[in-house]
């Protein structure tokens, strides 16, 4: 989605990305670096949410998918999502 974005706003916009999972995270600078979009696409490794507050997220080792709340029970690779 965000390569979308970054072509929207062209060679002199900005978009910025929110994304607390850092496999999630590893991914999406991939991308960005694979499409040349360093300069338009900025990363920041956070959630963001209408309320204010904490919560802990779960991520899944294998495949950077998380989760916020609980963690699943039925699986094993789970860990929470440490806040930097």
């Amino acid at each position: 989605m965000f390569c979308k974005f970054a072509r929207w706003v062209g060679p002199t916009g900005r978009v910025v990305a929110f994304e607390p999972n850092p496999g999630a995270l590893e991914i999406l600078a991939k991308h960005v670096r694979q499409n040349r979009f360093k300069s338009v696409v900025s990363m920041k490794k956070i959630a963001i949410s209408a309320a204010s507050g904490s919560a802990t997220s779960y991520r899944l080792q294998a495949d950077g998918k998380s989760r916020l709340g609980e963690a699943s029970k039925l699986l094993t690779d789970v860990e929470p999502i440490k806040s930097p």
